[in-house]
């Protein structure tokens, strides 16, 4: 449910939508989320943004073409302009660093805590974070549709019927499903990943998104969502491939 807020401050009139979100899984999170816009004037492209647990995040990936050769460091998927528009640009960590537009910055590892803390804890923020569309469909989502088809077309007797409604509350429990209940619209998009030699994998199956904190000498962090579970992973990788950016407001 959306509500109109409007403020008035030094006699300028402020206007944001509250998206109040109902019911959840997995314990925790908020139940609203402030949401806006934001245009990059370096390129005019515009950008959904959401607060969620005081921090101000853009709700989609960054789509941002560097003044640098293509190749270099940033990348469409498969070089398909398309999947750009879709699912935002793939970044090495050094231009990822500086893709962010001015007033915002690469989130560092603290800032992804403190989005999945708002969000329950990384064993469900996944499936809380993911879109609630463009996910590849999990064993689940297609036993779902197959099953419930036949319940709602009267195929199955009461006890089927019983335990089809069993069967999609543990799916919706534990994020089972492909695509996530967006419940805080961060929007979470699965744009895939670049490899350092090249090669494209991923797309519609899961999103890597860059950490602003380094790991040794050669790796950065990241974090990952997939569509095939409710978490959200933390580990680091070759600062060479390609991946997501979200950029969260400066403080």
């Amino acid at each position: 449910m959306n509500i109109k807020k409007t403020a008035f401050r030094g006699g300028i009139v402020l206007s944001a939508t509250v998206m109040v979100v109902c019911g959840g899984s997995g314990g925790g999170g908020n139940s609203k989320a402030e949401s806006g816009s934001f245009t990059d004037p370096r390129d005019k492209q515009k950008y959904r943004t959401v607060n969620i647990g005081g921090q101000t995040w853009m709700s989609e990936n960054l789509n941002y073409e560097p003044e640098i050769s293509y190749d270099e460091s940033n990348w469409c998927y498969d070089g398909d302009e398309s999947k750009c528009k879709a699912y935002g640009r793939l970044y090495d960590w050094e231009t990822a660093k500086a893709a962010c537009p001015s007033g915002w910055r690469l989130p560092a590892n603290d800032d992804w805590e403190k989005l999945i803390q708002a969000a329950g804890d990384k064993r469900f923020a996944g499936g809380k974070l993911k879109s609630i569309n463009g996910w590849r469909l999990t064993t689940y989502d297609v036993w779902r549709n197959g099953f419930g088809g036949a319940v709602q077309k009267g195929r199955t007797d009461e006890v089927w019927r019983t335990l089809f409604n069993v069967f999609e509350a543990v799916g919706q429990k534990l994020n089972l499903g492909g695509n996530g209940t967006d419940e805080f619209g961060f929007s979470a998009m699965p744009g895939g990943y670049r490899y350092s030699d090249g090669g494209f994998l991923g797309v519609r199956s899961l999103g890597y998104w860059w950490s602003a904190t380094e790991s040794g000498a050669s790796n950065a962090y990241y974090r990952g969502i997939y569509y095939d579970r409710g978490s959200v992973d933390e580990r680091n990788y070759y600062r060479g491939y390609g991946f997501s950016v979200r950029c969260v407001a400066q403080d």
